[in-house]
């Protein structure tokens, strides 16, 4: 095992002239590999503190919190010219994208990458690096003080080790996608780190679960209500949400509301002093007329239903076809599906994530697959002769072929065809 450098050179950039010098040193660079320090529990929005960035032309420590903008370093993030190589980088592009704007171009995320390679996907870095690189890091200041000053030389070197070994790894990794024939199914999943959508959430997703579809349409207008007014509170105090309200006491005030103050405040999950110092507001958003947007947006929301017990058995019988494949192939299951996913395909008969339907996904489900997940209604199981199989129920389909063929004179046997999985007990 190799041990790992404890001193690395690098540039610390604290200054709008020092930011625009490495811009300036960087902009013909093929590549840059980068992390973010940040702190998410404290405040409303993640605080952006440190970055780290390694290029052909060094180490730097860009300190965030001495600059009023990044905005140099975010023209290298939107350069095609400039391969962006980063492990995990999906929370350092969200916060990028939603609180700079920056368009990210030419990614590469090496644990994404690695989900092509291996099943124990997400992998973290250090573990990674030992597999493929036989480097060990020292991790010493995870739980470090990002906003404290100055950067002690610890956590410089901390946040250099999680940027100096990306560039070799990416290039372990593209060799052996290659070798395995998924070089270009990761490429494409890693395209999708470049659309600022993908780090968009549904500001209604809250109400997409089998809890709320039991609410009134009044409660339900009164939950996007609360959820309003919880962010607007966190926003003015600069805290996070939960600090404000935890999602569990939003919604059992959601459910008792109506019954008035003494049931609020007998419910021991609720904090009393926080009920009484807000209750005039809850009632208030609770009786208010319901305006215009907020039926719009009602109607927008998506449509929670129920999980039978069938539906719930159909997705996880399929969602263990889904994993074969993938396993199969040498691709986590988890990159071919989200649990999130998974959950809608339960609630809702008619969901199909789009993503199956395209792309490296679609060519490792094949056609007879995706046809069951798409119609996941319409079959039946049997087990006979130590064979369990899966058959459509429709065999409108299958009449139709056996009339043209006899029509022609080539009858034949098409009941496999009906069969869209079957494995030997």
């Amino acid at each position: 095992m190799k041990k790992y450098e404890k001193d690395f050179p690098f540039t610390l950039v604290t200054t709008e002239g020092e930011l625009n010098r490495f811009y300036t040193e960087n902009t013909h660079a093929n590549w840059l590999a980068f992390d973010t320090e940040f702190i998410p529990e404290k405040y409303y929005k993640y605080k952006l503190c440190v970055i780290s960035a390694t290029t052909p032309r060094g180490n730097y420590i860009i300190d965030t919190l001495k600059l009023k903008r990044i905005t140099p370093f975010i023209k290298l993030i939107e350069d095609p010219a400039v391969i962006k190589i980063t492990h995990a980088g999906e929370n350092d592009f969200q916060l990028l994208v939603n609180d700079h704007n920056a368009k990210p171009r030419n990614v590469f995320d090496t644990q994404l990458s690695n989900g092509f390679l291996q099943y124990d996907y997400p992998l973290g870095l250090q573990p990674l690096l030992q597999k493929a690189l036989r480097i060990k890091l020292d991790k010493g200041a995870l739980r470090s003080d990002w906003e404290k000053r100055p950067l002690s030389p610890e956590q410089c070197q901390y946040a250099v080790q999680d940027v100096v070994y990306l560039h070799p790894l990416m290039t372990a990794l593209k060799r052996r996608l290659k070798r395995s024939g998924k070089l270009e199914w990761a490429m494409e999943e890693n395209q999708r780190l470049e659309n600022p959508d993908f780090y968009r959430n549904n500001p209604l997703d809250f109400l997409n679960n089998a809890q709320v579809n039991q609410f009134s349409r009044k409660q339900k207008v009164f939950l996007m209500r609360m959820h309003m007014w919880r962010h607007l509170e966190a926003e003015k105090e600069n805290r996070p949400l939960t600090q404000v309200m935890k999602t569990g006491v939003l919604n059992t005030i959601v459910q008792k509301i109506d019954a008035g103050e003494s049931a609020l405040l007998k419910d021991r999950t609720l904090p009393v002093r926080f009920i009484r110092e807000n209750l005039d507001t809850f009632r208030r958003l609770y009786e208010d007329k319901i305006s215009n947007h907020e039926k719009e947006l009602l109607d927008q929301a998506p449509e929670a239903s129920n999980t039978t017990s069938r539906a719930g058995m159909l997705i996880d019988m399929l969602h263990q076809l889904i994993k074969y494949k993938g396993l199969k192939r040498g691709v986590s299951p988890k990159l071919v599906i989200t649990g999130k996913e998974l959950q809608l395909m339960r609630t809702d008969r008619q969901y199909m994530p789009t993503a199956l339907k395209e792309g490296w996904r679609k060519k490792l489900l094949g056609k007879e697959l995706l046809r069951l997940l798409e119609n996941r209604e319409d079959f039946y199981i049997t087990i006979k002769k130590n064979k369990f199989t899966l058959r459509m129920k429709s065999r409108g389909v299958i009449f139709w072929q056996n009339l043209v063929a006899k029509i022609k004179g080539r009858q034949e046997d098409r009941e496999e065809e009906d069969n869209v999985e079957t494995a030997e007990e």
